[in-house]
């Protein structure tokens, strides 16, 4: 059993434990005041059959997460959340924030309705390189290329094979070399695509796999709010420290001019625990509060709150945040509750 295998099989243990101990006694205990939730999407409702695959709610467990969290919590939005850190005041006991990442289709059409039905609101944090359905994310275009080839609609000759080493990936193992395409190598997506004729606007134009502005203008007028996720969804561990402060800064920027924001807030895309303390020290020049998944745990840097991925498993609100606590009393039982940084 590889690392990744055992600690899914601990995490299922876990979970199951943790649902004979009260919420009210966990939450004593560990102490925190705020929790923050974050989604992507709703099951079933990509059109991305791969990124189907992804764990995500159903609508019939999406709604009775914010049932739970409006009967066990104080659900506030996130003008509500930065006035008290604005004036540096203490949150209210229990309170709950709920926030959606990448900015997909799925959030205006499902979530949307059923949020307002509950009289929530969410931050919603997207990537202006895709928002009118103007490009797609390389991983995308990637599962685009390879549904091709597994369903026999395009075949490696010899011209396609040549763009393949002329990027530097192995053409005997061609099928695994675009598996295996990163975001750094992300143009060759695009080679590929006109060697075999494959049209990613067309796929957008049927699809539309994003938000349009009309869309996030409708939910801002709603009461819903907006930050940036950075460009186009760059995993941070493969660019550059330079690249990082450019698509934090490029995304705010835009964001906020496009949607005249009075507030500025921004979502580390992928995993934020590598993220190096100098990147975080100058993206406060950008905005006033970034946000990480590393569940309860605070962090040395500066203005930066961490998120509950609760889509990370398939177990219920009240058990995933259970779950959540009993992982903050750890840490603070090893004197790790804050995430330091090099």
């Amino acid at each position: 059993m590889n690392i990744k295998r055992f600690k899914k099989a601990v995490k299922k243990i876990i979970l199951k434990c943790v649902r004979i101990f009260p919420l009210l006694m966990l939450r004593r205990i560990a102490g925190q005041p705020l929790v923050i939730v974050n989604y992507h999407s709703i099951e079933a409702w990509d059109p991305d059959s791969r990124i189907r695959k992804n764990t995500y709610r159903s609508e019939k467990l999406f709604i009775e997460d914010l049932k739970f969290f409006k009967n066990s919590f104080n659900v506030i939005g996130m003008a509500e959340f930065l006035y008290f850190h604005r004036m540096n005041n203490a949150l209210p006991k229990n309170t709950l924030l709920i926030t959606i990442d990448d900015g997909l289709k799925v959030v205006y059409d499902r979530m949307y309705p059923l949020l307002k039905k509950e009289g929530l609101t969410a931050a919603v944090f997207i990537n202006p390189a895709f928002i009118d359905n103007k490009d797609l994310h390389y991983i995308r275009k990637r599962n685009i290329i390879l549904d091709y080839l597994d369903k026999n609609l395009i075949d490696f000759n010899s011209d396609v094979l040549d763009i393949i080493s002329d990027f530097g990936l192995n053409r005997f193992e061609s099928y695994q070399s675009i598996q295996n395409i990163n975001y750094n190598k992300r143009e060759l997506l695009n080679h590929l695509a006109n060697a075999w004729q494959i049209d990613y606007v067309a796929y957008l134009n049927k699809q539309s796999p994003y938000l349009s502005s009309d869309e996030i203008m409708e939910m801002i007028q709603s009461g819903f709010t907006f930050g940036a996720h950075s460009m186009d969804h760059a995993p941070f561990n493969q660019i550059t420290d330079k690249e990082q402060i450019r698509q934090i800064r490029e995304s705010m920027k835009q964001v906020v001019e496009n949607w005249h924001l009075d507030y500025r807030i921004f979502a580390f895309p992928s995993n934020d625990k590598n993220i190096r303390l100098s990147v975080m020290e100058k993206g406060v020049e950008f905005y006033e509060a970034s946000f990480g998944v590393q569940g309860l745990r605070l962090d040395q840097a500066p203005n930066h709150f961490h998120r509950v991925e609760i889509e990370s498993s398939s177990a219920i609100a009240s058990t995933a945040i259970k779950y959540e606590y009993c992982k903050l009393i750890m840490y603070k039982l090893l004197a790790k509750l804050t995430l330091t940084r090099k």
